[in-house]
């Protein structure tokens, strides 16, 4: 059994080093925590994402399409994943474009996460157009 309060301990460490081993051990286990760390897990990647260094923003942005389908609340992590398509960060919201796109069948509510995919295909960054375009194709 994981020890998922370790891994937490891990995400909040001021070491870069320590958050992104973090960020590895949540990828590679998200199957196997016990529902009530699974919760838990998925905030952990969501904060993440917004981390000062970019490679834990990176990797933790990369494991949210793995974990989204472990989560008991796909609803909630729906809402957390689109609203990380608005993100100021252009590489998140290019992350987030491509997650949306691997996960869109675990997704409630699809209609709101194409019309999310929709208006990234016209965000100012030209990898984020690209990445909501290349999803939409994959979804479509």
């Amino acid at each position: 059994m994981v020890d998922y309060a370790k891994i937490h301990r891990m995400s909040q460490n001021d070491d870069v080093q320590e958050r992104k081993e973090a960020v590895d051990q949540i990828r590679i286990n998200s199957r196997n925590f016990p529902d009530k760390d699974k919760e838990q897990a998925w905030k952990d990647l969501l904060a993440l994402t917004i981390d000062e260094n970019s490679n834990v923003r990176r990797g933790a942005a990369n494991a949210l399409g793995p974990a989204f389908q472990y989560l008991t609340d796909k609803e909630q992590a729906a809402k957390e994943l689109l609203a990380l398509t608005k993100h100021k960060n252009s590489n998140v919201r290019v992350t987030a474009a491509n997650r949306l796109g691997l996960v869109f069948q675990h997704i409630t509510d699809k209609e709101q996460a194409a019309k999310e995919l929709l208006a990234l295909t016209k965000d100012e960054n030209g990898d984020v157009r690209g990445r909501a375009a290349n999803s939409l194709g994959l979804v479509f």
